[in-house]
C-alpha cells in the first residue's frame, strides 16, 4: 500500500509536493513537482493509480482533487521539460476541459473516514451542554466541581462559562454553558492522541512552513487564482527549509501510525472509494445550461427580488409598517427568519401576510440568482461533498477545506427541487447520457424493515400491488378523511399529500404534537387525534421506540418530582440494520460525571446558605443545584435517544445511496482513462452521466436486489435517458 499526502498552495492552488511511502519500505519520499520534468510527474501519478495494493491517505477528497486537477493541467504543457509557472498558470486559468481524464486508484483507503466511523467518532462536533437556572450563589462552586469531576475521552475537554444572555427576568439564576474543546478529527489531532503528545495538534501549516497570501478560489470554480508568488515561496521552502520538509514528511508518518492504530484496515470500503470519486468529479464537474438561458432565468427571478427587501433590518421596517407597536417590539426580539415569516404568512386577511410572502419570495429569488451567477462564471456545475457529513454517515454539501469568505461554497444538496429550476442542469455533457432515479417510499421501506410492523408491511404490499402512494394512507389517518381526498391534493400549492409525507417522517423521528401540528397545518387537538390513529394503525413503531428508549436511558426517576433518581447502564452505541454504528462515548461520559455530582454533591454546595425557586417550588441552594444538573442530564439523554431512534432510519438511507453510487463507480476502470461514469447522490436520489447506459442500469438493478435481502420493500424507479435533472 502507498501512504500518500500532498502539499499545495492553499486548497485550490498548484500542487507543490507529493510525498509518499510504500508500506514495507518505511522511507518517505518527497516529489517536488516543479523541480521535475512533467512527464516524470505524470508517470508518478499513473504509478500511484495503478498500484495494486492501493492508496492510503487522510482526506482523500482533497488529495484526489489535487492529483486530478494538476495531472490534467500538466499534460497540456511541454511534458518533456519542467513546468513553467507562467505557462501553467495560463493553462490553469482555462479551467477543466472536456478531454480531461478521470484518475482512479485500484483501491483506496481514507483513514479520516475510517476514524470518524469508528473509535474516534466522539471527536465529531457536539452541541454545548446547558445547565439552566443555576442559583448564582453556587455558580463558581458548580463550575469548579464540573472541571474536576467529569472525566472525558482522550483529546477532549469542556470549557464552562456563565451565560451572558439576559434570559430570565429574575436575577438570582443564570445558565451555565459547557462548550466542548479539542473536538477535531484532523490528522494531527489524532496523531497527538496516539503518540500522547499534545504539541502535535498545534503544528499548523503557517507555523511550520509559513504564511501564504493566496486566497483560495471558491469550490464552485476552483481555478483561476493568482498564485505565482506563493508558489515560488513554497518551492523554496520545500527545497531548503528543514522545518517545512519535516512538516511534509510528518503527515505521511502520522497517516501510517494512524493506520496501525486503527488495526491496519485494507481499504476498498464504500466511503473511501467515493472519496476519490468526489475529488475527481469536483474538478471535472457537470453540465449546466448555456449562459443565455441562465441569464433569462435570472431576469425572471429579479421580478420577485425587487418587490421586497431581503436584509434583516430593512425587512423589520417593511413588515413593521403593517404591525402595531407591541407587535413591532416582538418582531425586533424574534427577528425576521423563516419561522417568523411563515407564522406571519398564516395571518389570513392581514396586510402583513402579503408583505411576509413578498419577503420570502424575494429571499428565495435572491438565493437562486446567486447560484445562477456562480454557474455563469464557472460555465459548469462544480462542487465538493463531505462523505460523512453527519454521524449517521449521510453525505452533505461543501468541502472539508473550510474556505472563509462570501460565496465560496456551493451546496449541491441545497439546489431547489422545482422541476423548472433543475431543468437548468443537464448534468451530462454532449457525449454522455444522463441516467437517474430516486427511491419510492424510501424511509417508510426502511421503517418496515426496522420495526417489522404487520400493518405497515400489508400497506406497503398494497401500494406496490396497486401502484399507489403510501402517504395517501398515512394522510387519511392524519386528517381523518379518505385516501381519495389526500390524493386529490397532490401537486397543489397546499398539498395534504406532501404534509402527510412530512408528518409521517415527523412521527418516525419522534416529533412532539406541537411540531406535528405545524407540519400538518392543523391545530394541536387535531394533530393529537391523527397521531393516535397512526399509533393505533402501526403499534410496533411505538413499541420498538419505547424499548429503544429504555436502552438509552441511563438515569431513571422512580417516582414524582423530588423522588430518587438511579443510574442504569446504557448501551454505548446503536447499530443500523446495515451495520453502521453511532457511538455515544462522549455523551455518556458527560452524563455519568453530571450524575455523580448531582447524586453526591460536594460539601461546599451544602454549606451555601439561602433558598432558591427554580420552577414552582422553593429549594435549598444545594437542592436547586441538584435539580439544575438533573434537568441537564434528562435533556442530554433525551437528545441521545432521539439520535439513536433517528439513526435506525437515517443511517440505512445514507448507506443505501452510497452503496448504489459505489456500484456504479465500479464501472470506471482504475487508472487514467476517459470518464465512463460520474455518479452523484443528492439526498435519496442518484444521478449519473455516463457512456455505459446498459451497464449502469444492470449495476443499479443488482444493487437493489442485494439490498432487498435486508429491506424487502426497497424500490427505485431508474430512468435511462433524461434530458436534464428536472426531468427525473
Amino acid at each position: 500500500m502507498i501512504f500518500l499526502d500532498t502539499e499545495s498552495v492553499g486548497s485550490t492552488g498548484p500542487l507543490v509536493t507529493i510525498q509518499f511511502m510504500y508500506r514495507y519500505h518505511e522511507k518517505i519520499m518527497i516529489w517536488r513537482v516543479w523541480e521535475e520534468k512533467i512527464k516524470n510527474t505524470l508517470y508518478l501519478i499513473r504509478t500511484i493509480c495503478e498500484h495494486q495494493e492501493g492508496v492510503c491517505g487522510f482526506n482523500l477528497v482533497h488529495d484526489w482533487f489535487m492529483l486530478t486537477k494538476w495531472y490534467n493541467i500538466f499534460r497540456r504543457g511541454d511534458v518533456n521539460g519542467r513546468p513553467d509557472p507562467e505557462t501553467i498558470k495560463r493553462l490553469e486559468h482555462e479551467g477543466p476541459r472536456f478531454d480531461d481524464k478521470c484518475i482512479k486508484p485500484v483501491k483506496s483507503l481514507d483513514l479520516m473516514l475510517v476514524a470518524r466511523a469508528g473509535q474516534y467518532q466522539y471527536l465529531a462536533k457536539h452541541k454545548p451542554i446547558i445547565i439552566r437556572k443555576a442559583p448564582i450563589q453556587a455558580i463558581e462552586s458548580i463550575i469548579r466541581s464540573l472541571d474536576q469531576d467529569i472525566t472525558l475521552p482522550k483529546g477532549v475537554y469542556i470549557r464552562w462559562r456563565i451565560s451572558e444572555k439576559r434570559k430570565y427576568q429574575r436575577s438570582d439564576v443564570k445558565d451555565i454553558i459547557g462548550e466542548f474543546k479539542g473536538l477535531s478529527t484532523s490528522l494531527k489531532s489524532l496523531a497527538s492522541i496516539i503518540l500522547k503528545d499534545p504539541s502535535i495538534a498545534s503544528k499548523t501549516f503557517d507555523k511550520e512552513v509559513g504564511n501564504l497570501d493566496y486566497k483560495d478560489e471558491p469550490d464552485w470554480k476552483p481555478w483561476g487564482g493568482e498564485w505565482l508568488v506563493d508558489l515560488q515561496f513554497l518551492r523554496n521552502k520545500f527545497l531548503n527549509d528543514k522545518r517545512a520538509i519535516e512538516y511534509a514528511e510528518s503527515d505521511v508518518e502520522y497517516t501510517y501510525l494512524l493506520w496501525k492504530d486503527l488495526g491496519s484496515p485494507e481499504g476498498g470500503d464504500d466511503d473511501s472509494e467515493l472519496a476519490c470519486l468526489v475529488g475527481a468529479s469536483h474538478w471535472y464537474g457537470f453540465a449546466v445550461e448555456n449562459e443565455e438561458r441562465l441569464k433569462e432565468k435570472i431576469e425572471e427571478f429579479m421580478k420577485d427580488f425587487l418587490k421586497a427587501p431581503t436584509a434583516p433590518k430593512e425587512v423589520e421596517w417593511y413588515l413593521g409598517e403593517h404591525l402595531d407597536p407591541t407587535e413591532q417590539i416582538l418582531l425586533k426580539i424574534e427577528g425576521t427568519g423563516k419561522k417568523v415569516l411563515e407564522e406571519l404568512m398564516n395571518w389570513k386577511d392581514h396586510p402583513v401576510s402579503h408583505a411576509a410572502k413578498a419577503v420570502q419570495k424575494a429571499r428565495k429569488a435572491q438565493n437562486r440568482i446567486g447560484l445562477l451567477e456562480k454557474l455563469i462564471k464557472a460555465k459548469r456545475f462544480c462542487f465538493s461533498m463531505k462523505i460523512q457529513g453527519t454521524l449517521s454517515s449521510r453525505m452533505s454539501g461543501g468541502s472539508e477545506q473550510i474556505i472563509k469568505g462570501e460565496n465560496k461554497r456551493l451546496n449541491a444538496q441545497g439546489i431547489p427541487r422545482e422541476c423548472d429550476f433543475r431543468s437548468l442542469f443537464p448534468i451530462a455533457f454532449d457525449d454522455e447520457w444522463l441516467q437517474g432515479g430516486d427511491f419510492d417510499a424510501f424511509e417508510v421501506s426502511i421503517a418496515e424493515a426496522v420495526y417489522n410492523d404487520p400493518q405497515l408491511t400489508a400497506d406497503l404490499e398494497y401500494c406496490q400491488k396497486n401502484n399507489t402512494k403510501f402517504h395517501y394512507i398515512s394522510g387519511s389517518e392524519f386528517y381523518g378523511c379518505s385516501q381519495e381526498e389526500i390524493a386529490a391534493t397532490k401537486g397543489s400549492s397546499d398539498s395534504k399529500y406532501n404534509r402527510s409525507k412530512n408528518g409521517f417522517f415527523a412521527v418516525l423521528y419522534g416529533a412532539t404534537v406541537k411540531r406535528l401540528a405545524e407540519t400538518l397545518n392543523i391545530d394541536q387537538e387535531q394533530a393529537e387525534g391523527g397521531l393516535n390513529r397512526i399509533i393505533k394503525r402501526y403499534p410496533k413503531i411505538k413499541e420498538c421506540r419505547d424499548k429503544l428508549q429504555l436502552q438509552y436511558q441511563p438515569i431513571v426517576q422512580l417516582g414524582e418530582v423530588g423522588s430518587e433518581i438511579i443510574w442504569t447502564e446504557p448501551k454505548m452505541e446503536i447499530e443500523s440494520i446495515l451495520g453502521f454504528k453511532r457511538f455515544f462515548t462522549l455523551e455518556w461520559a458527560v452524563i455519568r460525571g453530571l450524575y455523580n455530582l448531582a447524586n453526591s454533591p460536594p460539601n461546599d454546595w451544602k454549606e451555601i446558605q439561602g433558598e432558591c425557586r427554580r420552577t414552582n417550588r422553593v429549594q435549598t441552594i444545594s437542592g436547586a443545584v441538584q435539580s439544575a444538573i438533573y434537568s441537564a442530564i434528562f435533556s442530554l439523554q433525551a437528545h441521545v435517544f432521539r439520535c439513536a431512534a433517528n439513526h435506525e432510519i437515517q443511517s440505512p438511507g445514507a448507506q443505501i445511496t452510497k452503496y448504489i453510487q459505489r456500484k456504479i463507480w465500479d464501472l470506471q476502470t482504475p487508472g487514467i482513462l476517459d470518464w465512463k461514469v460520474r455518479p452523484l447522490n443528492i439526498h435519496d436520489e442518484i444521478l449519473c452521466p455516463t457512456v455505459l447506459t446498459k451497464e449502469v442500469l444492470k449495476k443499479v438493478e443488482e444493487g437493489i436486489e442485494k439490498l432487498k435481502e435486508k429491506i424487502p420493500f426497497l424500490k427505485m424507479e431508474w430512468k435511462a435517458a433524461l434530458l436534464n435533472w428536472g426531468e427525473k
